[in-house]
């Protein structure tokens, strides 16, 4: 439970049309080595679409896990103009 506390910050700012790496926002709350606990947490947001969860890719730049599917995922970062690029930071 305690990183569904420090991911809802993270994820739920991150800026409409830009990503992060699951890399990147393990290390915004301080624990680079979080980043399977970042996708997990991520993965299991009730509230995708406004928590922002889209947002947050591969560190190669690749769309990994979405609960509503990869094409979901793939809609959601158009709509939003997101450009994703392996140099996420």
């Amino acid at each position: 439970m305690r990183y569904i506390t420090l991911m809802e910050s993270p994820v739920g700012t991150l800026p409409y049309g830009q990503t992060r790496s699951y890399a990147a926002v393990a290390s915004a709350i301080s624990n680079p080595t979080a980043v399977r606990a970042v996708r997990t947490v991520n993965g299991k947001n009730p509230i995708s679409i406004i928590r922002r969860c889209h947002r947050v890719i591969g560190s190669d730049g690749h769309l990994v896990v979405y609960a509503s599917g990869r094409a979901a995922k793939q809609y959601l970062l158009a709509l939003d103009g997101a450009h994703r690029s392996p140099a996420l930071t």
